[in-house]
């Protein structure tokens, strides 16, 4: 994400001097990256657990606070 402009919060290695300064004046300890759904195709064979399913995950609390800051 920082390569296109875009640095994480809590990203201490890729993130700006702007960005990990936010971070820290936010308490952020970690990096806020989040998938909320991941989705598989169905595979011919192999991956019987995932094949064709998709899986969703709400979001932390920690990010839930972060957004209503």
């Amino acid at each position: 994400m920082a390569g296109e402009g875009h640095p994480l919060l809590g990203d201490k290695k890729y993130g700006t001097k702007e960005s990990i300064e936010a971070s820290r004046e936010l308490g952020i300890k970690r990096q806020m990256l989040h998938a909320g759904l991941l989705s598989f195709p169905a595979f011919e064979e192999g991956f019987e657990g995932v094949s064709g399913k998709s899986f969703r995950a709400p979001l932390p609390e920690d990010m839930e606070k972060l957004i209503q800051k």
